[in-house]
């Protein structure tokens, strides 16, 4: 009888050789797609270039130009520049067949600094970028331009008005004057007392006429043809005798 005793050894878990061939495997076939995006883009460049670009620059000045307002007023131009008024005056400029809504998608603009604005133009050639980007930023400045004159203009003419009105207000006071203009009396630096002669004057509506619970009295003389507007009077404490404030309301030691 013959017995037959065999020994197997257990297979390991992980092979390793089988690992590492696999990563170096993996590792060939990612260096070869690399490679071959490289190629494929510097072809793609070689057969499409891009298009010809220029870009132009443009030193802006606004009124008030000071630090956020600068930057809230170059944001307001940025979004003027990107509207179809802007870029129908460029097409017309250069004489282009166009519609100004796809010339708009051909340019774009941004606010470099508060007074810096940046123009960027394609073209279907170096010249016809460079063209257009001129014609993009001499529309812009004309409507810049013409804006401010604007404005401008609006603010004179309402100062001229306000002129105007104060002009009319007073000649009316000098018509409805008496011939004998109304006086008061002041008190001189050395005590004693003078009659000064009135003058008409103007006020801007809200003025305030205060006597803080200190003065009785806001006016102490009649006057005759004198019209008060826009004055509020307040703050003035009369005596418990209302009809014996005109006479005791003279200042002291002043002439009859």
């Amino acid at each position: 009888m013959t017995t037959t005793s065999t020994s197997s050894t257990p297979e390991p878990l992980l092979d390793l050789q089988w690992l590492v061939a696999g990563i170096l495997w993996r590792r060939r076939i990612w260096v070869s797609v690399g490679l071959l995006g490289l190629l494929a883009g510097a072809l793609l460049v070689v057969l499409v270039p891009p298009p010809p670009t220029a870009v132009a620059r443009l030193l802006i000045t606004h009124e008030n130009d000071q630090g956020s307002v600068s930057e809230s007023l170059m944001e307001t131009d940025v979004a003027l520049l990107e509207t179809t008024q802007i870029a129908a005056a460029a097409l017309e400029r250069v004489n282009a067949d166009e519609r100004p809504e796809d010339f708009l998608a051909s340019y774009a603009g941004e606010g470099l600094t508060g007074n810096v604005l940046e123009l960027t133009v394609r073209g279907t050639s170096d010249r016809d970028a460079v063209v257009r980007a001129q014609a993009l930023a001499e529309a812009f400045i004309a409507d810049h331009v013409q804006r401010t004159e604007a404005a401008a203009n609006a603010e004179a003419q309402a100062l001229i008005d306000l002129r105007i009105q104060v002009e009319d207000e007073l000649a009316l006071v000098r018509r409805s004057g008496s011939a004998r203009a109304p006086t008061h009396w002041v008190a001189t630096s050395s005590g004693r007392w003078r009659r000064r002669t009135a003058t008409p004057n103007l006020g801007a509506p809200g003025a305030i006429l205060d006597g803080r619970g200190l003065n009785r009295y806001a006016f102490t003389q009649g006057a005759r043809h004198v019209t008060i507007r826009h004055l509020t009077i307040r703050g003035f404490v009369p005596p418990a005798d209302a009809d014996a404030a005109p006479a005791a309301a003279r200042p002291r030691g002043a002439p009859e």
